[in-house]
This record gives C-alpha cells, structure tokens and sequence, in this order.
C-alpha cells in the first residue's frame, strides 16, 4: 500500500476487485476517491491470496495511470518503425481498419487477414468470433507456447486435459516444470500449508528455484531431456509393480504392450541422459507412486521443449493412468467443459467458418493435431460425451511460423493483413530476424495493445487493447441480415472513448 496517500481522507471507500496480470487472480481491495483509485492492497478475505500480492499486483496502479500508456488510437505517418504517430478518433480507427480488411478480402480472400493473439485474461472469444464471421482460418496464438500442445494431446489420450487438480486431498504433488514461489503466491502458499500436513512436493526443474528449495525431492534434470525422466519412471513403476492393477485393467488398454516398450529405460538408461542419478529417478518414481493419490501439475516448460515434447506429454498422461491418479478424488480431475455456463467455444461462432475456409488454415496440412483436422475431431467426439466442445480459441491456431513465412513468400497464398492483440511477436517467437521482416513487409498491421511495443511500432494502427476487445465483440455482433451493426459499434466505442484517460505523450 503507497504510504504517500492519505487513505483516512473524507470520500475515499474502500471496493472489491481482483488482480488480472495472471489466472491466480488474486483478491484486491482498491482506496478510491472521486473515481481514482488512489491506492491497492490484497484482501485479506479473499480465500487465495489472503491479503498478499506479488509484485505484479503491488504494480498495477503504475500500469493504469502510466503516461506512456496507449489509450487512443493513433495512426502511423511516417516510415513503419520510424515512431511518427498521429492520434485520430475512434470512429476514423474502425472505419479504416474495415475498409482495409474489406478491400484485401475482396483482392485476396479472407484467408489474407491473420491475427495473433496474446493472453488477454479476458475475453478471448471475442478475436475467434470476429475471424469466423469474417471468414478466416487464420488465427493464431501464444498458446503454441503455452497450453496448447498439452491440452490436445492429452484431451486426444482420455477426452479432457486434467489442469484442475484435487491437491487438498492429495499426498503427492509433481511440479514438472513449473515454480509457484516465484509464479503463483497464492498456489505456493496452499502448497505449503499442505506439506505441513503430509503432502510430499517433487520438483522437476533444472534450476534451483523457490519452489525447489522447498520441495521433498528436487531433480535437476538436463534441460529437454524430460521424456527420457518420464520414461524411466514408467518403467520404475511397471517393473517394481506400483501400478494401479484395479485401475488398469478396468479402464486401461495396451498395458502389456507398454510394459514391452519401456523394459529397456531403466534408470541406468536414463541416469547419463538426464543427468540425475539413478537413485534420484527411481526414488522420485517410487514416492510418486506410493503417496496416493497424487498430482502432475503442468507448467509451460514441456510446451516449450521442441520435439521431445508430444511424446513427453504422452509419457506423463500414462503416469496418470497407470497409478490410478486420473479423475479420482485427490488426483487429476477431468472435469469436461462447463454444462453451467455459456463456454468460450460457445460464442465464438465456429460454425459459421465454411468448412472450405477451414482446410485452407496455414500449417494444416503438417500439424494436424493443433489446427482444424484435430480439433475438429476432437470437438465431435467431445461433444458426443461432454455434451460441448472445448475451445477453439488457444487450442485450434494456425501455425505461427508458417504465417510469417507466408506474408514473405506468398506460399500457400497471400498474407496481406495482420491484426495483433495483445501479444508482441517480435519477441514471444523464435526466428526474431524472420518475424520482424514479415511484420516489415506485411501489407497492412494493427496492433492493440497498453504499451507501444516493438510490434507496435511497426503497425500502421495502434489501439489499446479495451477498444479492441469493444471492437470485436460489437462489431461481430449479427444484425439478422448478416452483417454487424455499424451504428452498435461506434456507439459503444464512443461510450469507451469517453471515459477519462491520460494520453500518452508523443
């Protein structure tokens, strides 16, 4: 709390809200006067955070009133990346941004617009809805980093991705890659409060991270050389017989044919690829395997490993199901899409992409099990069970890379426009030098976004990131003849525009 700021003043109340830098979203209480928010701090009634804030929360108020802070459109006028900006109206924005749009669908095909997207925290709906009515395949996101491949791949192995995890009734958790006391505080705080009470904590890191420092076992692996660990741990497990036989073989099949495949991992094997000792792999195995029931709590790291990645991702689904720690109580749960509520996938108009449109997403030929051939797959047989599908959006992208190739070389077809929101390829993917020509060369570039990023300075329009989500939730709105309301749009932007903002300085 800022110790500057009389917080005793007449007029200030004190309101409920929540921090939005990551999912934990942590209980804040926030000192307003006068519609300011003159100071923030956690709220101690709030079951997560119980009144702490990491140093993403305690920054927030540096994030909304920061003067460098994009809070109005602005229009490039000189050279792309030169930094020569015009601030125009709202209603100048939208209507040269549709005009471009509509004029390059028309020359190209919708096919030539592409977007990037980033973790908005919000309404991640909103872009894929847009794109389907528009008539694009070609969205893509961060979640290729991020989610994405876990999420398909194990949704593929047994219907959903087990990211909800029972761990207060758990007595081992598995921090693969992933470290809550520098991440997540509320998640590390519970994590401790349950050691206290029995839980055993494995950390898979190569790094002696907070989290390490705390855990029960800490294996220091080799970096990328998880698949080797995970499967010298379903040997371990197999060989020493610690699987769940019940579990197995009422709802496991090929057991025997993956007891053949990982005879050879030993923990010798993997001892010299991992750079662990074989004592470290086979402890860890055993102590996973016999504390049940156990969690494997994902982390972003595996999504990021490269080729081993599917395969290791494949490997730790089996650890699951072979303990008998799947969608049981105290382990990974598999909860299916909310019947409760209205899902993402629900708004985001999926349908209305022709299925020709579909076969033309970049990179659908080669990486099927992320783009339309799996996910549409996936979606069919989740609704037969499920009753809804998951989410396209983050789970069902055109690959990234392969866009960016596409704006230089023209192949499949052209990729003239690009709409960027709230992400910076520049640099959240590889290749930098070949992302950056591609954002140099592309016809025509808006990003929205709260900061004037390196992508955004070579876009041709930059707004901030509310006024696009206003954009694309309004704008794709069905009148009943097909087309968005134009008079919806500019008056709900001009409602936005409206409220007090200090502009960022040029």
């Amino acid at each position: 709390m800022s110790k500057s700021v009389d917080l005793n003043q007449e007029g200030v109340q004190v309101k409920k809200s929540a921090c939005y830098f990551c999912h934990q979203n942590c209980g804040v209480l926030a000192y307003v006067k006068d519609n300011k928010v003159l100071a923030i701090e956690g709220d101690p009634e709030f079951p997560t955070n119980q009144g702490g804030l990491c140093s993403r929360g305690n920054s927030a108020l540096q994030h909304l009133d920061h003067p460098d802070r994009v809070n109005y459109p602005l229009k490039r006028i000189g050279q792309r990346g030169e930094g020569k900006w015009q601030r125009i109206p709202w209603q100048q924005a939208i209507d040269e941004i549709a005009a471009r749009l509509s004029d390059i669908k028309g020359q190209f095909g919708a096919e030539a617009v592409a977007t990037a997207g980033g973790t908005q925290r919000t309404d991640d709906w909103a872009r894929r809805r847009f794109m389907n009515l528009f008539g694009s395949p070609n969205g893509f996101h961060n979640a290729h980093l991020c989610w994405i491949p876990t999420f398909m791949i194990e949704t593929a192995i047994y219907g959903w991705c087990p990211f909800d995890l029972d761990i207060a009734n758990s007595r081992c958790l598995v921090l693969w890659g992933q470290n809550p006391g520098a991440s997540g505080m509320p998640e590390m705080h519970h994590i401790v409060d349950l050691q206290a009470k029995g839980l055993k904590v494995i950390v898979i890191d190569p790094r002696f991270t907070e989290t390490a420092s705390k855990a029960d076992l800490w294996l220091p692996l080799r970096p990328g050389s998880d698949l080797a660990l995970a499967l010298a741990w379903l040997h371990v497990i197999i060989y020493s017989g610690l699987f769940d036989q019940e579990y197995v073989e009422n709802y496991c099949v090929g057991f025997e044919a993956l007891a053949d495949h990982v005879a050879d991992f030993s923990p010798e094997w993997a001892a010299p690829l991992t750079w662990l000792t074989p004592d470290q792999i086979r402890d860890s195995a055993v102590m996973y395997a016999t504390n049940k029931p156990g969690n494997i709590q994902w982390g972003t790291s595996v999504d990021q490993i490269g080729r081993p990645a599917g395969a290791t991702m494949h490997a730790r689904a089996l650890l699951r199901a072979l303990t008998g720690n799947l969608d049981v109580f105290g382990g990974d749960l598999l909860t299916g899409p909310s019947k409760e509520f209205i899902t993402d996938e629900e708004m985001e108009a999926n349908d209305s992409l022709p299925e020709e449109q579909k076969t033309k997403q970049i990179g659908s030929d080669r990486f099927k099990m992320v783009t339309w051939p799996g996910y549409g797959r996936i979606a069919e047989l989740s609704k037969a069970f499920w009753g809804k599908a998951p989410t396209a959006e983050w789970m069902c992208e055109a690959h990234p890379p392969s866009v960016f190739r596409a704006i230089l070389s023209e192949k499949p077809y052209p990729v003239k426009a690009l709409l960027v929101s709230a992400t910076n390829p520049i640099s959240s993917y590889g290749e930098t030098s070949l992302v950056m020509e591609a954002l140099q060369k592309v016809d025509f570039m808006v990003t929205s976004d709260y900061w004037m990023t390196p992508t955004a300075m070579l876009s041709d329009i930059t707004i901030t990131t509310s006024g696009a989500i206003w954009a694309l939730r309004w704008g794709n709105r069905n009148t009943g003849h097909g087309k968005p309301s134009k008079t919806l749009i500019s008056t709900k932007l001009r409602a936005w525009a409206q409220v007090p903002k200090i502009t960022i300085n040029m």
